[in-house]
């Protein structure tokens, strides 16, 4: 089977593309036939190293595909199965091996590339506004990259739930979208800082879902209502500096967590609540948004593409 590999940690040049036997699937996996692929900003950490794998590797984190061969002991899956495997690595390939609990059967109703664009990306939007923090009718929620495919999710999601949502985007050309998805008004990071921009008097947010890390941390406590929530989930500026506790403290005895998905779907009971979550809201329309199409094989054009911002929504690779 053909497959992506990161030979060595770098840029997007060094993916390549290599043949490698198809596996067989061992005790409890099942053989997945890849349809679709999903791109995230967790395989370019992967590829640079910031969250290392075992070279050389194989990285993707989630796919949807057709359960092809069962190993001994899988009873929750037969061959024919439409299922989507989240997590661990290996998916940038034609096919993968993967324990049968890690894998969740789909509704044959729902397309596949809705999962491989917004499965991942549904998943962290659902345990940030039901988990990390519970959002409210009324609350005042900040949502960086909101033109991006969390951030249209969480917008769209936000508002369902009755709050007011401030988007903010990298660039000019990405207002109109954070406002289509729902954004009651649209920032430009570029114009400066988010609080410089707003201004003391318009601050005060019970919760800040910050993607971006290193270059707008500081500046998302200081826009934090006392006892309001950071939660910073992602590293696309880079990995936050070490913080004091002086600091949670000076900025309104604050909650900061930095949240990742695989802590919420240890449990079985924990996977199930958050998968039905996600389907009912794909049902209701509520996740949803642009999806664009790259050959896997052209993959290291669609990272550079998703890193320097190009992108906008999500991004399904076909194998």
């Amino acid at each position: 089977m053909k497959v992506v590999e990161i030979p060595q940690h770098g840029g997007a040049s060094v993916l390549r593309v290599s043949e490698r036997p198809l596996p067989e699937p061992g005790l409890g996996e099942v053989l997945l036939r890849h349809r679709a692929v999903g791109l995230n900003f967790i395989d370019i950490y992967h590829r640079e190293g910031l969250y290392p794998l075992e070279l050389p590797a194989i990285p993707g984190v989630e796919a949807v595909g057709v359960v092809e061969a069962l190993g001994p002991e899988v009873d929750t899956l037969k061959v024919g199965d439409l299922a989507y495997r989240v997590l661990g690595s290996g998916c940038y390939a034609e096919a993968s091996c993967v324990s049968g609990k890690e894998v969740h059967r789909l509704n044959p109703d729902i397309d596949p590339k809705t999962w491989a664009a917004f499965g991942l990306k549904g998943l962290t939007a659902a345990y940030l506004l039901h988990r990390t923090h519970a959002v409210k009718k009324g609350e005042r929620v900040l949502i960086y990259a909101a033109s991006g495919g969390v951030g249209q999710i969480l917008t769209r999601w936000a508002k369902a739930l009755g709050a007011e949502v401030l988007g903010v985007v990298g660039s000019d050309s990405k207002v109109e979208l954070a406002k289509e998805g729902g954004c009651d008004r649209v920032l430009v990071l570029s114009n400066g800082p988010v609080s410089q921009q707003l201004g003391p008097e318009d601050s005060g947010f019970h919760v800040v879902y910050d993607s971006l890390g290193r270059d707008t941390f500081s500046d998302s406590l200081k826009l934090l209502r006392p006892l309001g929530t950071l939660a910073s989930y992602g590293n696309a500026t880079g990995p936050v500096d070490p913080v004091s506790p002086l600091d949670l403290m000076q900025a309104g005895s604050v909650f900061l967590t930095r949240p990742t998905l695989a802590h919420h779907l240890i449990s079985t009971e924990d996977r199930q609540q958050l998968f039905g979550l996600l389907e009912k809201a794909i049902k209701d329309g509520i996740v949803c948004g642009e999806v664009g199409e790259r050959s896997l094989w052209e993959v290291a054009q669609a990272q550079s593409d998703l890193e320097q911002r190009r992108t906008v929504g999500a991004t399904v690779l076909i194998p």
